[in-house]
């Protein structure tokens, strides 16, 4: 891996105009940009802002259009953005723009966006969504409609138990609903949202694939234990998602040596400073 050569590749499109920033050979020289990306199995989708620097002012304008005061509505927005190494690129954050600030007081000016996976299906919904199912309606079928509602694909593991929930009726937003379905989960399961997928998986790190987080593969620092796991640092890796088993090489700390599970990532980096780094808030797998 080319760990010295930070590449990316911004995509934006607003109301149909697309504009692109990128930086992926060694020659390649675009904007600085700053980002910091989050994904939780608390959350309901990844979010997380990014900056760029040094744009026009028309640009800083355009790209700042994705809120019509006359309407008090969200222009359609999409935002796609790939990070990582010449060998090893990968999208950390796709969805729409819900809020932008412009700056054009620097010297650099700039424009920051929030963005969040799922915001413009959530608004074509009208607010609220209303689903009853029948008294027969198992775990499945509830993941089944919930995916839908969100515009998601469904990775369903086969491991976890069919289970009747029985009667199920929802109101409120889509986003509402992903919440409401951890209330309904089976202790045994665990839900995420990784690359437009709602993944269902059967918590059991017996044979599970592992990958191996020590000082010689990129741990920035010693671990920092927490309460139920520990939080870890590491150079960016674009590829990791929630739910991977992460096996912890300490030399400074061994006593955090263990296997866990990756419930929280957090990106942050840009080629305007030091920062391309992940970290791993991870939980012990039992």
């Amino acid at each position: 891996m080319a760990l010295f050569k930070r590449c990316y590749k911004l995509t934006l499109t607003i109301n149909g105009k697309t504009k692109i920033y990128q930086e992926l050979a060694t020659s390649d020289v675009s904007l600085k940009i700053e980002f910091e990306v989050t994904a939780s199995v608390n959350g309901a989708f990844s979010n997380g802002t990014i900056t760029i620097f040094g744009l026009k002012q028309e640009d800083i304008a355009f790209l700042a259009t994705n809120y019509n005061p006359q309407t008090l509505q969200l222009k359609d927005s999409f935002v796609e953005l790939e990070a990582g190494y010449p060998e090893q690129m990968a999208m950390i954050l796709s969805g729409n723009i819900y809020e932008s600030e412009p700056n054009f007081t620097s010297a650099d000016q700039s424009i920051r966006f929030k963005v969040m996976s799922g915001v413009q299906n959530n608004l074509k919904k009208g607010g609220g969504i209303a689903d009853n199912l029948t008294k027969n309606a198992t775990f499945r079928d509830i993941c089944t409609k919930v995916a839908s509602n969100n515009g998601l694909g469904l990775k369903y593991d086969n491991k976890i138990p069919n289970k009747v929930i029985g009667d199920y009726a929802f109101q409120g937003t889509p986003y509402q609903q992903v919440m409401k379905l951890r209330e309904l989960m089976p202790l045994s399961v665990n839900i995420a949202i990784n690359n437009k997928t709602l993944e269902v998986s059967y918590i059991n790190s017996s044979g599970a694939k592992k990958i191996i987080i020590s000082g010689d593969s990129g741990m920035i620092g010693t671990p920092k234990p927490t309460s139920t796991g520990c939080i870890v640092t590491i150079l960016l890796n674009p590829t990791l998602s929630i739910n991977t088993f992460i096996e912890i090489q300490s030399k400074k700390l061994p006593q955090v040596n263990a296997l866990y599970r990756i419930i929280e990532v957090k990106h942050r980096g840009g080629n305007r400073g030091d920062n391309w780094h992940t970290e791993l808030t991870l939980t012990k797998a039992f």
